[in-house]
């Protein structure tokens, strides 16, 4: 959900309205609006924490296959967070697509992040590593400037900046 180097790539070629992100744009033709801090966590498919072996251990993590963004920095910190050493080899898929890396994730062919809210819901996965800490990241409602002159993307926007920070591990802003 990260906006790179190519911040307008949906928004820019008018392919979507609004785009939900975990970064705040820097582009000066979009609005963005930060609206809460949601808790992460690692999670995995019983059938691949059964293949990677019990009792899961950090030295068995940094050998596993994740989900991400990118290989980058922006995929590998939250990782590190959490204990491991993992590297650019580690992610066997790379989508900017959430619910591709989701689903790579409930299929058992990776491990991956999600919200605690989506996550702890979820029946085909567990949390990897149940006693750590909690990976915070910010949610961001982004759209182009027009957003103010139209009454439609304006009250979907509105609604969806409404719901979501009903997620928030925090204070609302």
């Amino acid at each position: 959900m990260a906006i790179t180097s190519n911040e307008l790539s949906n928004l820019g070629q008018r392919e979507a309205d609004i785009a939900i992100r975990n970064i705040q744009p820097t582009h000066p033709d979009l609005v963005a609006k930060k609206i809460c801090d949601v808790a992460a966590r690692l999670y995995g498919s019983k059938e691949y924490l059964d293949k990677l072996g019990r009792p899961i251990t950090v030295a068995k993590l940094n050998k596993a296959e994740f989900a991400g963004f990118n290989r980058s920095d922006e995929s590998i910190i939250p990782l590190c967070e959490l204990g491991l050493s993992v590297t650019q080899n580690n992610f066997s898929v790379v989508s900017e697509n959430h619910l591709v890396q989701w689903e790579n994730t409930k299929l058992g062919i990776t491990l991956g992040m999600m919200i605690e809210a989506v996550g702890d819901r979820e029946p085909l996965v567990e949390r990897v590593l149940p006693d750590s800490e909690v990976i915070i990241f910010p949610i961001w409602l982004v759209a182009h400037k027009q957003l103010k002159s139209s009454k439609r993307i304006r009250a979907v926007f509105d609604l969806l900046s409404d719901s979501l920070s009903e997620l928030s591990v925090v204070d609302p802003l």
